[in-house]
């Protein structure tokens, strides 16, 4: 008899499990500590000319909450899933589904990653591939990291689209959750409208000068 329940309570958890992974489980985490992540550069760093927002930001660094004594704690990443590359067609992680996560401190050993989190992709499921996108700005000036606000920021930015695609293994390792496509972010690349807006307005400008 207790065998018998053993038996079904273990085949109860395994449906537990397999039902959690249908739901799209990915680790949402970039640091090359993260059990089963090979090594390699995923993370966030600082873009070439960025003195002018901070004359102690070395280009390439590791951006942290607190880097150089800047307060960046408002700083935040999500994570979005969808097909292609225009971010505002994309499914946005949400908080209760740990889709949203914080900066790891300049003392961190693993500075430039931010803490790792198990993130669930609502209707994905097993042996299905979505394109990822993650979204870093500053919740201090919107909730939205999609709002205007949140992207006129110079320290708003977005990963270019990478793929995962959901395990279907049947009883499969930390590893195969793992984002292992992710490239990494650069800081202070202005977001594509904002760069066409400052473009024009320098011809506009220019333009007047000669005139």
């Amino acid at each position: 008899m207790k065998t018998k329940m053993l038996l079904l309570a273990t085949l109860g958890l395994n449906l537990m499990v397999v039902g959690a992974y249908a739901q799209g489980t990915v680790t949402f985490a970039n640091a090359s500590t993260t059990g089963g992540l090979p090594a390699g550069n995923r993370n966030i760093v600082w873009a070439p000319g960025m003195q002018f927002y901070h004359p102690s930001i070395v280009p390439g660094a590791n951006v942290s909450s607190n880097y150089a004594g800047l307060n960046l704690s408002g700083l935040r990443v999500q994570l979005f899933f969808g097909t292609g590359s225009d971010i505002f067609t994309f499914t946005p992680v949400a908080v209760a589904q740990n889709g949203v996560s914080t900066l790891k401190q300049s003392t961190s050993t693993t500075a430039g990653s931010w803490f790792s989190k198990t993130a669930t992709l609502n209707g994905v499921t097993a042996g299905q591939t979505r394109d990822l996108i993650v979204v870093l700005w500053d919740v201090y000036l919107s909730a939205d990291p999609l709002s205007l606000a949140a992207r006129n920021s110079i320290l708003w930015t977005q990963s270019t689209p990478f793929q995962y695609t959901m395990t279907s293994s049947g009883t499969p390792a930390p590893s195969e959750f793992l984002m292992l496509n992710f490239p990494g972010m650069v800081v202070g690349i202005p977001e594509p409208t904002s760069a066409v807006l400052l473009g024009m307005g320098f011809a506009v400008l220019m333009f007047r000068r000669r005139t």
